[in-house]
């Protein structure tokens, strides 16, 4: 039974798709069902061969694996909930149901895969069709959010699948142990961190996640930051040779790479006016923290497997509380009432790491980690940890600001269409509690202290320097420069076009006016000399005719000599000269 629920979990999502367009009172989250109970009640360590189902499948659940279908089907089942109540009289919705089926189960799929054929074809299903999710309003910013989004999607899925053929050539397996990964070519490690780290959102490879998770609506949103973009953190750790040697370099850059994504997201989504963009933003930064970690675990092969587990708490916590701060989105433009804006501050207070919350506990994960590290790194990185909790604080602070302001007056909706979203708030206060693990000191929120303190201060003295600052970064950042550069190259390149087309046509038309001056002088020359020969001798002339039928039998001369005359002189003279060679021949010598 356990077996079948490893395939039932991914299937009945993908079997249900069509059947959703049929049947539009058949609740999607239903879908979802079969991945719960595996997560929840399939022992870790459960495995299911298919050896004629694609080159050979492989499926099952290590512990990393349960661990992410744990948060990841939660995930779906609430927004597929949250979705039927508050979607279902809006325009496209059977093209909705359809799509987030379809992306359910490709993330399903890559979970319980353990192949790379299973990953890939799981994370193509799933972000292709995020793509109708993406476009789901058909509004101009949504058309324009999926155009980048599957620009970076394609992209990604082509590195991946590279960087899974490279794996292949050098492992001659579909499902490599880690050690058979030590030793894996620069090569295939790039493609890896490129292609996953598109759908993580690292620093210049982010373009979409900022311009597409505010386009779509807030179950969809919520599913796209919650449980989608973690999948690259899953792969990292399948296929990456984490703790099997040190990869001092990749790992260093990746480090390094995380950082930056921080430190960038963090001024880019303070001036951001749209709320869901804000909380985009701060999807980039905690996974510029955890792609930190994850390179700090190719540094360390000896620590790696504590960093690992700390990367995948801190993955399921801040998948289930994004989810619920996007549906909150949603949820306060429904009911516009201050409880739900006070429900909605929970969930932005355990993402900032609040004392007693699933924020506060990851720490206590995290921290232990740096105390073997060499003295470098065991300083440099306690100051990420904290520069990510300043940025998560602030990011949160933001956020909640800006959906005050969006307050207006209180709507008729029943509160009935919030219980989803209550259920998943609830269920995130007491995750810490169930878990039953240790909470990190309260003095350790020192840094989400000083942000409340600061946002009360400058909501009261409101300085003038501030308020032009909002909106002066546009969702997406880099894209529209990059944009413009390519506006303006295209440009360049057509007038650089238009003047060697230009240049050509002038040197044609000066070539082709040379030749004509050319043939019509040796026209010319050759008429004048053959009017010459004419004159001289006419029989030849005659000759000639079949050659130049331009040129006509010279006229007789105006002359007192009679025609007959002049024509006979000469042809008596040539008739003369003929008979004398004929009797030079017949005498004999």
């Amino acid at each position: 039974m356990n077996e079948q629920l490893l395939i039932l979990s991914w299937l009945l999502p993908l079997l249900a798709a069509p059947l959703a367009i049929f049947n539009r009172e058949w609740p999607i989250s239903l879908a979802a069902v079969p991945a719960l109970i595996t997560a929840f009640f399939v022992p870790a360590g459960t495995a299911q061969q298919i050896s004629w189902l694609l080159l050979g499948s492989h499926f099952g659940l290590d512990h990393n694996a349960s661990i992410f279908l744990m948060f990841t089907s939660v995930l779906w089942f609430v927004a597929g909930l949250q979705a039927e109540l508050t979607m279902r009289n809006e325009p496209h919705w059977l093209r909705f149901r359809f799509f987030f089926l379809l992306a359910m189960a490709g993330n399903f799929w890559l979970i319980v895969g353990q192949d790379m054929v299973n990953f890939y074809l799981g994370f193509s299903l799933m972000s292709l069709s995020a793509y109708a999710l993406v476009i789901h309003s058909s509004s101009a910013e949504s058309l324009f959010a999926g155009r980048v989004y599957l620009i970076m999607t394609l992209l990604a899925e082509t590195s991946l699948l590279l960087g899974f053929l490279l794996i292949y050539g050098y492992t001659s397996s579909l499902s490599p142990a880690p050690e058979q990964l030590a030793g894996l070519s620069n090569w295939a490690i790039s493609l890896l961190i490129i292609g996953l780290g598109i759908k993580a959102g690292l620093i210049f490879l982010h373009v979409w996640l900022p311009l597409a998770h505010p386009a779509a609506p807030a179950p969809a949103s919520a599913v796209l930051s919650g449980a989608m973009i973690k999948v690259a953190l899953l792969g990292w750790v399948r296929y990456l040779p984490i703790g099997q040697e040190a990869l001092l370099e990749w790992g260093g850059l990746l480090v390094f790479i995380g950082t930056l994504t921080i430190l960038f997201s963090v001024p880019v989504g303070l001036v951001q006016t749209n709320a869901k963009a804000v909380l985009a933003y701060s999807s980039i930064s905690k996974m510029g923290l955890m792609s930190s970690l994850i390179g700090l675990a190719m540094l360390t092969p000896e620590h790696s497997q504590a960093i690992l587990i700390s990367v995948i708490f801190l993955a399921a916590y801040h998948g289930l509380a994004k989810g619920a701060l996007f549906l909150g989105v949603g949820m306060v433009k429904a009911l516009n009432t201050k409880s739900s804006l006070l429900l909605l501050m929970m969930p932005a207070l355990v993402l900032a790491a609040a004392p007693f919350t699933s924020g506060s506990m990851v720490k206590t994960l995290i921290t232990p980690t740096f105390d073997n590290l060499p003295a470098h790194w065991a300083v440099f990185l306690p100051m990420i940890l904290l520069t990510s909790s300043f940025a998560t604080a602030m990011l949160m602070a933001r956020f909640m600001v800006l959906m005050k302001q969006q307050l207006k007056q209180p709507t008729k909706q029943s509160l009935m269409i919030a219980l989803p979203w209550i259920s998943l708030i609830v269920l995130i206060l007491l995750m810490p509690f169930v878990l039953d693990f240790s909470f990190s000191p309260v003095i350790d929120s020192w840094p989400l202290a000083i942000v409340l303190a600061g946002t009360i201060l400058i909501a009261y003295f409101q300085p003038a320097w501030l308020r032009s600052l909002p909106g002066s970064i546009p969702a997406g950042d880099i894209v529209f420069p990059v944009m413009k550069l390519g506006i303006l190259t295209g440009s360049w390149l057509q007038s650089v076009k238009y003047t060697i087309a230009d240049n050509n046509a002038r040197l044609m038309y000066q070539l082709k006016n040379k030749i004509n001056y050319q043939i019509r002088f040796e026209r010319y020359s050759l008429q004048s000399g053959l009017s010459t020969v004419r004159k001289l001798n006419p029989v030849l002339i005659k000759h000639g005719d079949g050659f130049l039928a331009q040129f006509r039998w010279p006229q007789p001369l105006a002359s007192k000599v009679s025609n007959s005359l002049s024509l006979t002189v000469p042809g008596l003279l040539w008739f003369v000269v003929l008979a004398l060679l004929i009797t030079s021949l017949l005498i004999p010598s």
